[in-house]
């Protein structure tokens, strides 16, 4: 374990994915994942924090805990997805730095993330050694989530799974009711059904767990992915199988297009059940770390003006 791969946040970098991909050349082994050295090393402090952070951005703390606001409401989000999905705290982290120094952390996360097989290094977004585990890696649909073979109640194998236990034809027609009140409603959408199984087939960072099967018993749900998918094609983007862990800022552009629209249907139809499932939603979206500032404050909008729209849908029901 690398002391300068621990990243301000208390990101342990020697267990990311992304730099246990580059440190093995996975893509030499035909296996397609991002490459990352770590986030001090390539000198962006923190990936996730660094634009929101000026402390960070003018390198006046070495760890988060040094400030007076830790952990703050950016940190915190991320270290919910984090203990969520992937088995590790950036808050205890920072905290054990803190409470007893680098050397007895490194230490600590060797033997924690020490595969039992080999003595390599156990990934923490999936739970793959990367030294004797590729050809699992290799058959994982899922790049960045754990097995659930694992057992783990917060495991989750993200929501881009495409099953076909609805076949092709429930597809298509929920495709068609979903164009149609696209089309009702003044946007003419190009994306296909057979977009929508090749965007559920492509990897993601994400940690929702709603599959394909799942999404076409919502009608404003394949709405909201028609509408996405379309805006993604229109910026040219292949619907390959990196199509949105290479594109992230992009993909949220269109993602939050889409919420938009959907929302807007809701609303005129007058769906507060869905508006209400929905109102999580958009606080998550709204909190994400990963968003664009700009996309982030949309987001806050949007869950004020859907919260103030159900209000008044409750109102007229009385």
């Amino acid at each position: 374990m690398k002391e300068e791969l621990i990243a301000p946040c208390g990101m342990n970098c020697n267990i990311c994915a992304s730099y246990l991909a580059i440190t093995h050349d996975v893509k030499g082994e035909g296996i397609r994942m991002a490459y990352c050295k770590g986030c001090r090393p390539r000198n962006k402090a923190c990936s996730f924090l660094r634009k929101r952070c000026g402390l960070l951005l003018e390198n006046k703390v070495e760890y988060c805990f040094e400030c007076d606001e830790f952990p703050c409401e950016h940190l915190s989000a991320i270290d919910k997805r984090y203990r969520t999905h992937y088995r590790m705290s950036e808050i205890k982290n920072l905290e054990r730095i803190r409470d007893d120094g680098i050397s007895s952390f490194l230490e600590a996360e060797r033997v924690k993330w020490r595969c039992p097989g080999c003595g390599g290094v156990v990934c923490c977004h999936n739970g793959i050694c990367f030294d004797c585990g590729l050809d699992e890696l290799r058959r994982k649909k899922k790049l960045y989530r754990w097995s659930t073979r694992d057992n783990h109640p917060r495991d989750s194998e993200g929501h881009r799974e495409h099953r076909k236990a609805r076949g092709k034809g429930e597809l298509d027609r929920a495709v068609a009711e979903a164009k149609r009140l696209l089309s009702e409603h003044g946007y003419e959408c190009q994306a296909t059904a057979g977009d929508m199984i090749l965007w559920f087939q492509a990897d993601t960072p994400y940690d929702e767990d709603f599959g394909l099967d799942k999404v076409i018993t919502r009608p404003l749900i394949v709405v909201h992915e028609l509408v996405e998918i379309d805006n993604v094609k229109r910026m040219g983007i292949a619907l390959t199988k990196n199509a949105i862990v290479d594109n992230i800022e992009k993909v949220d552009n269109a993602h939050l297009k889409a919420a938009e629209v959907e929302l807007q249907i809701a609303t005129f139809m007058g769906e507060a059940e869905h508006l209400r499932w929905r109102l999580e939603h958009i606080r998550m979206w709204s909190e994400d770390p990963s968003v664009t500032p700009s996309n982030r404050a949309k987001y806050k909008e949007l869950l004020a003006k859907v919260a103030k729209t159900i209000e008044s849908l409750d109102e007229s029901e009385d």
